[in-house]
């Protein structure tokens, strides 16, 4: 097992996304682009390679980067975190909302959403697929045109199809965790860099497990 640390922005990280909170009733901390991704609302929440995916240096055409599924295998593990922000608090801080283990990686949207579609479950969003389409612009952080995100997801999905299946080990979209700074030097050692997703020592994945656990049920106390 392979231990990850990664981020997004969540909807409610926008005051047009908080909206759509309110109008659509979508949880607050789903991602916020029109291709959830991750599509953390599926019972089996889904990585593809719409973020952090392959770039290119423009003149030679070689691989600068590359996708971050593709480094993925099955039976690794993801955490997600939220990007730092205030949130309504009084310093930026991060929440933490998903611990995924990677159960199965399909080579092509194709697979993945026959796949989806054959155990019954919904075709992810962020499988750019015939049978599925993005979300309303209203249901977004309020950025980027519909049409533009499309372009550029549409690009990245044919530069990288890979979809990877997760179980949720940890998920929580309502009212996740908040961590401070302070909490993440604890936990991880230092603040950890989350846009381009390093290895973490497996030993971290019980500590943070436990912080988590007791974090929410701190929570519930309070409530």
């Amino acid at each position: 097992m392979t231990l990850y640390l990664t981020s997004y922005r969540p909807l409610c990280h926008s005051r047009f996304g908080r909206a759509a909170v309110d109008s659509f009733g979508h949880p607050p901390f789903v991602d916020g682009s029109s291709r959830r991704e991750p599509d953390l609302e599926n019972y089996l929440p889904t990585i593809s390679g719409l973020c952090r995916s392959d770039q290119y240096v423009r003149r030679s055409k070689t691989v600068r980067r590359s996708a971050f599924v593709r480094r993925l295998a099955e039976g690794d593990v993801v955490v997600y975190l939220t990007v730092r922000g205030r949130y309504g608090g009084a310093k930026p801080h991060r929440y933490l909302t998903a611990v995924l283990k990677v159960l199965r990686i399909f080579q092509t949207p194709v697979k993945a959403a026959r796949w989806y579609a054959d155990v019954g479950l919904p075709i992810p969003t962020n499988c750019v697929y015939r049978a599925t389409g993005p979300v309303t612009f209203e249901e977004t952080l309020g950025r980027t045109p519909i049409s533009v995100l499309e372009e550029r997801y549409r690009w990245c999905q044919d530069s990288c199809g890979l979809i990877a299946a997760c179980k949720p080990l940890f998920l929580e979209l309502w009212c996740p965790p908040a961590m401070s700074d302070t909490e993440e030097h604890i936990l991880f050692g230092r603040r950890p860099a989350t846009q381009n997703p390093s290895a973490l020592p497996v030993q971290t994945f019980d500590r943070l497990m436990r912080w988590a656990d007791l974090s929410l049920r701190a929570q519930h106390l309070i409530a």
